[in-house]
């Protein structure tokens, strides 16, 4: 009897398969039969035709001949003596092939190949038919094409750097006249002047205030007088910080 093949066992079989050819040199045809024998017999072959293990061709035809008349469908009422029959057969034909012979009693002192070699997944991919291989391999398929996809996620979920645009603003450049402007030279004649054309022109008093307070001030642009204005103002808004600090230290001490 065929032993049943459990589908972990042909998953595997087929994938070894697949991607370790099996190696045609190491293996031939009589070292499957002798393999695929052992396994469905299940019992030593001496024991079965109830002979020692250096019994002579003549032996083993004897022995044959014997449990034939007994194991043939024709004489035996029981519902497995076709396959009783069978086995006797195969055992025979191995046992009379000094080769094959030779292979199974190397059988018998190392055993059959486990799962640790090829031939092992090579046998029982052998023994599949054609709609349970395709079957697995629909299924080695499928789960070799969810795990490609559950890849591709992975490595573009934690690999992809997302980079948010820096927006800079534009640096404000000073041009050659501005900066004229910004470093001419006061004299303190000129300084005097604007303050008291600051004091006489109020802010609000007139829409052409800037010009007139220019027009009061010798060798001095209506640009250079804002420009200086401004600075003037920070000096002294910065000047009644400091104070302030100063005085709080003071009054905290």
């Amino acid at each position: 009897m065929m032993l049943a093949i459990r589908p972990w066992v042909a998953t595997i079989s087929i994938f070894v398969f697949l991607c370790c050819p099996f190696p045609s040199n190491a293996w031939d045809s009589e070292d499957l039969e002798v393999f695929d024998v052992v396994e469905e017999v299940g019992q030593n072959f001496y024991e079965m035709l109830d002979i020692s293990p250096d019994a002579d061709s003549k032996a083993v035809k004897r022995a044959f001949r014997t449990l034939s008349l007994l194991l043939h469908p024709d004489k035996n009422p029981a519902a497995d003596a076709e396959v009783k029959f069978r086995q006797l057969v195969a055992v025979h034909d191995i046992l009379k092939d000094p080769n094959k012979r030779a292979k199974y009693d190397d059988v018998l002192v190392n055993g059959l190949p486990d799962w640790k070699q090829a031939i092992y997944y090579y046998r029982r991919v052998r023994k599949m038919g054609l709609v349970e291989m395709s079957v697995i391999l629909f299924i080695i398929i499928t789960i070799g094409q969810y795990c490609v996809a559950w890849a591709a996620y992975f490595e573009k979920k934690y690999t992809m750097v997302e980079l948010e645009p820096i927006v800079t603003e534009p640096k404000k450049v000073k041009t050659r006249a501005k900066l004229d402007v910004e470093d001419s030279v006061w004299s303190p004649i000129q300084q005097k002047a604007l303050e008291a054309a600051l004091a006489a022109h109020p802010k609000g008093s007139t829409s052409d205030r800037w010009a007139r307070i220019a027009a009061a001030v010798p060798g001095k642009s209506k640009e250079e007088c804002i420009a200086r204005y401004k600075l003037c103002h920070e000096l002294v808004k910065k000047k009644k910080d400091e104070d302030t600090v100063i005085d709080a230290n003071e009054a905290e001490s």
